[in-house]
């Protein structure tokens, strides 16, 4: 009785191993695509926040504040992808920047550069226009 051998052979190995590699190359720049608009969608939130706080703020102390008098904290999730600031803080005027982060997945989102001011979100270039805030 003759046996056959068990097992994968290393030619079956080496071209699973290759479908699994294609798999993965388009499977992973679309996952990382899909999670861009949702960590655009947090940056617009904590801008969207400070934007209230700074209202607030302004409301009892006649000026705008820091980020330190608002007491906000950018999100743990959020910071790796986005360096959130304040351009610029007066009286009479501030200007919130959400920054994608230089070699961070959100590098290459098309939206780019997110910022408020005392009205709203700021569409004028080079800020993100009104594509990038939805609603």
């Amino acid at each position: 009785m003759e046996r056959r051998p068990t097992g994968f052979s290393l030619l079956e190995l080496l071209v699973a191993l290759v479908v699994l590699g294609i798999l993965l190359g388009v499977a992973v720049p679309a996952y990382r695509a899909l999670l861009q608009p949702v960590r655009r969608a947090d940056a617009r939130l904590v801008l969207t926040e400070i934007l209230l706080a700074e209202q607030r703020w302004h409301l009892r102390q006649g000026r705008y504040g820091t980020l330190a008098d608002l007491g906000l904290v950018v999100p743990a999730r959020l910071a790796p992808f986005y360096l959130v600031r304040l351009e610029r803080q007066s009286a009479t005027d501030f200007l919130a920047l959400a920054v994608p982060r230089p070699g961070s997945a959100q590098a290459g989102d098309a939206c780019g550069v997110l910022a408020v001011g005392p009205d709203g979100p700021v569409y004028d270039a080079p800020y993100a226009g009104p594509e990038c805030w939805p609603g």
